[in-house]
């Protein structure tokens, strides 16, 4: 069984050999007629082939053309593309330089606004130092003025009270140590401290009194004489100069709510006066005190 399964392989193979090598001599012979048929017609339709020939030739030719074209059009494409890229690179770059220029531009602006602005703060600065240096400067110096005002003052009223002891009853002595001032009494005393208190000094000489107390307080003054009466004058913004107004007194002048007729009775003999910063405080002769503010 298995030898003629062979042998019927072996022929299968053989015949298969023997169809593809028929079939191969099949496909040379009809290779060699179709040449040697072609090269008889060639011969026989001259004219023909030279008429395919010219327009093989032709497409040949424009098939050239249409390539040489395409790659011109591919060289000026790609030219066009290559500008294309170098001007949105060159408007890229113009654009990034316009941007980092106003970016500086911007930059610079906050610069000179910081700069002006510190300069403005420093100048500022330093003209209220400077208007400050001299505020202190003009203050010192009206209060040397004041100080002077007031000495040369003093010491004219001593003089005076030197030529008018002998005529006179009380026996008052002054003598000046020293005149010293923290703030500009110019504005509360226009005239002149002494020269207020020198003026009521020749006032109560040509009424036969003398004066007992001087009180001075923040911006006001109180004197009492040895009737028991009191004078006050200076800035009475609280009341305490005792007038019942808000008015200041450039001179001294009589508290008349401590005289007969006033609000507090037949008249108080004052025997002790004192001043406070805003207020000023009367003792009288039967213990009683009273505030003026």
């Amino acid at each position: 069984m298995l030898r003629a399964v062979r042998t019927i392989q072996r022929a299968v193979r053989a015949g298969a050999v023997r169809f593809h090598e028929y079939w191969d001599k099949v496909r040379c012979c009809l290779a060699i007629q179709c040449v040697h048929r072609g090269k008889q017609w060639r011969r026989e339709h001259a004219d023909v082939v030279e008429f395919l020939d010219t327009q093989s030739r032709k497409r040949n030719m424009s098939t050239a053309s249409k390539l040489i074209s395409s790659m011109f059009k591919t060289v000026l494409i790609r030219r066009r593309y290559r500008d294309m890229r170098d001007a949105c690179m060159c408007i890229q770059h113009w654009c990034r330089a316009v941007d980092v220029r106003n970016r500086f531009v911007k930059a610079r602006m906050a610069a000179n606004m910081a700069q002006r602005l510190i300069k403005g703060f420093m100048a500022r600065r330093g003209m209220e130092k400077m208007r400050t240096h001299n505020m202190v400067r003009d203050e010192l110096f009206a209060l040397q003025v004041v100080r002077e005002r007031e000495r040369e003052q003093l010491e004219s009223m001593k003089s005076f009270r030197k030529a008018q002891r002998g005529r006179s009853k009380a026996s008052v002595r002054y003598d000046l140590l020293d005149v010293d001032t923290m703030v500009n009494t110019k504005s509360f005393y226009p005239d002149g401290w002494a020269r207020s208190f020198g003026s009521h000094e020749i006032r109560m000489n040509e009424s036969g009194s003398h004066t007992t107390q001087v009180c001075v307080g923040a911006s006001h003054s109180v004197v009492l004489n040895d009737r028991g009466q009191v004078f006050t004058w200076g800035w009475a913004d609280y009341g305490q100069l005792g007038h019942g107004t808000s008015e200041n007194e450039s001179q001294p002048r009589c508290v008349t709510s401590l005289l007969g007729g006033g609000q507090l009775g037949n008249g108080i003999f004052i025997r002790q006066i004192a001043c406070g910063e805003d207020h000023t405080i009367a003792l009288s002769q039967n213990g009683r005190m009273y505030v003026l503010i």
